[in-house]
C-alpha cells in the first residue's frame, strides 16, 4: 500500500476524532423547518401531496361514474 495514502487516511481519521472537520448542515434546522431550503422543500412536498390527492379523487369519481346502478 502506498505510504502517502496511509498517512492521509490516518490524518483524516484524526481530524474526524478531534472535530476539526466541520459538519455539513443547514443553519436553519429547527422544530418547524421554517425559512430557507426547508420551507421551500415543505411547500413543494405539500403541493405534491395535494396533486396526488386530486388525481386520486378524480380517478375515484370517474370510476364510480362508470358503474351501472340500475
Amino acid at each position: 500500500m502506498n505510504s502517502g495514502w496511509n498517512e492521509r487516511a490516518r490524518q483524516f481519521v484524526k481530524r474526524i476524532e478531534d472535530g476539526t472537520i466541520p459538519k455539513r448542515h443547514l443553519i436553519n434546522h429547527g422544530e418547524d423547518f421554517t425559512k430557507g431550503p426547508e420551507d421551500i422543500a415543505c411547500m413543494r412536498f405539500n403541493r405534491y401531496l395535494g396533486s396526488c390527492g386530486y388525481r386520486l379523487m378524480r380517478y375515484r369519481i370517474e370510476t364510480e361514474a362508470r358503474i351501472y346502478r340500475g
